[in-house]
């Protein structure tokens, strides 16, 4: 069972364009990872595409410190990591998104995430997670809390912009799942 969390966001609009930002966060940005908190820099919006038989997949990055500008940038010792699911191809759109057993790739679901806190050294997956997400034009409010494979609650929000990459034409497995493991 995931203990509830409270989000709570001040207004904004529901612009359907801009996706493109340069990782300008404009909150307190925190996350907590197996007890001990980080404070996010930025982090990216990383788009793969269709798959056969699911939805568009977009991974959401979310790191301590980034180092260099676009795509190519390199991300800082504490990273977390979320591939979600959404019927919408242009963004990730509002919503409320988890994470099952049944590593689907359809709207709404969550079929993979993880988090490292020693670059990238070694990497601790969830065992069971839930992410809302809340766009107006460029900002993003994600917020989340899981649980990690050793059984350790974690939690966090960000409130800024992301950097938009597009992996659509790369050849990834069927479904077009990053599985993040393969593509860092």
């Amino acid at each position: 069972v995931i203990p509830a969390f409270v989000m709570f966001n001040c207004g904004g609009s529901d612009d359907d364009s801009d996706n493109n930002g340069n990782n300008n966060n404009t909150g307190d940005n925190l996350m907590m990872l197996a007890g001990n908190e980080y404070d996010i820099e930025g982090g990216t919006l990383l788009y793969y595409g269709g798959g056969d038989d699911c939805d568009y997949n977009f991974d959401v990055d979310l790191t301590t410190s980034i180092s260099g500008d676009g795509c190519d940038a390199e991300t800082g010792s504490t990273v977390v990591w979320f591939e979600m699911w959404t019927s919408n191809q242009s963004y990730l759109p509002d919503g409320t998104y988890e994470m099952y057993d049944d590593n689907d790739c359809s709207n709404g679901d969550i079929s993979f995430a993880d988090y490292t806190v020693d670059d990238g050294q070694s990497w601790i997956m969830f065992d069971s997670l839930e992410v809302t997400v809340d766009r107006s034009g460029s900002t993003y409010e994600i917020s989340w809390i899981g649980e990690d494979e050793n059984g350790n609650t974690s939690m966090g929000i960000y409130e800024g912009s992301l950097e938009f990459c597009d992996y659509s034409d790369e050849d990834l497995d069927s479904n077009n799942s990053s599985k993040r493991r393969s593509k860092k």
